[in-house]
């Protein structure tokens, strides 16, 4: 998709990246189930979730999506400035984070920039702590392959570009 290779680029709205990813990795997770006991040994099965906590660029210090019933935390950003990821951990009492990156890098290449730029101004012991709260990176390298092989099932592109355009125009306040 076209328009999908557009988002990507460096130049484009940072707004439109986070909403095109938070729309890839829902229709993704959608596909999974979470199976747990409840305390009478009662199995549950839930499909995963996940959720976009506000709008955009809101500045408002908050995590980006949330991941139900697991509570991962997702974060969206165009920085490799390992002192936003840092702060980010610092922001939500060290919990781990999953990263969505607007890089063309590979997640193992930015996670060893992050890294490496740190462990110059970071001492050791502190750089590992902080290094183990990389729950995952999603780079564009992983958002296109989850939305090439997602956009191949119809009702899954579909539902994927209904909820484009209902998240577009809820963050450009078509609904206010």
């Amino acid at each position: 998709m076209l328009f999908l290779e557009e988002i990507y680029k460096v130049e484009s709205d940072a707004r439109l990246f986070e909403i095109t990813s938070f729309c890839i990795l829902k229709h993704y997770y959608l596909q999974y189930s979470f199976e747990w006991n409840i305390n009478n040994g009662e199995k549950k099965i839930s499909k995963l979730n996940l959720y976009k906590t506000g709008r955009t660029n809101a500045n408002d210090g908050g995590i980006d999506f949330v991941l139900k019933p697991l509570g991962r935390f997702f974060q969206v950003t165009e920085n490799l400035d390992f002192k936003k990821f840092f702060l980010d951990f610092e922001k939500v009492n060290r919990v781990p984070i999953s990263f969505i990156v607007k890089s063309e890098d590979d997640s193992e290449t930015v996670f060893n920039l992050i890294k490496e730029d740190a462990s110059k101004l970071i001492e050791s012991k502190l750089l590992s702590e902080y290094m183990k709260l990389f729950e995952e990176i999603f780079t564009n390298i992983d958002l296109r392959k989850i939305s090439n092989s997602l956009l191949e099932i119809e009702v899954i592109r579909l539902n994927f570009i209904n909820d484009l355009q209902k998240y577009f125009k809820v963050e450009y306040g078509h609904f206010d």
